[in-house]
């Protein structure tokens, strides 16, 4: 499903990625843990299409979104939330996650925390 092959990232001098290779697999729950500064941050804004790496490829699907734009690798199904949320006050929790979802109408709420089987 996403698979990244040596993904590398430097700051100036400051490497923060150096050869990162992982294959991700469908199905599976998995925790990225470090200390603060490892590099978690840069792997998920580079992923996602925040940042792009010095070097390596992101396959997901198959397909390589190296250099995709965000919106463009959202489309595609992949997507990140960030710490700092914008939440809008005045809504409630579940206005402000429907702000989210896309303008389609087989798009609801549940389809943000279960996953979709694929039509043929």
């Amino acid at each position: 499903m996403l698979t990244i092959n040596n993904l590398s990232k430097s700051f100036g001098s400051n490497v923060v990625l150096k050869d990162f290779t992982y294959h991700f697999k469908l199905k599976r729950v998995y925790a990225l843990m470090g200390a603060n500064g490892s590099g978690k941050t840069t792997l998920f804004n580079i992923i996602s299409g925040f940042l792009h790496a010095d070097s390596g490829t992101i396959l997901f699907d198959d397909k390589d979104i190296s250099a995709f734009p965000p919106h463009r690798i959202a489309y595609l199904g992949l997507s990140r939330t960030f710490q700092d949320m914008r939440l809008i006050p005045s809504l409630s929790v579940y206005d402000n996650v429907l702000l989210a979802l896309k303008d389609k109408p087989s798009e609801h709420i549940g389809a943000s925390f279960l996953a979709q089987k694929k039509k043929s």
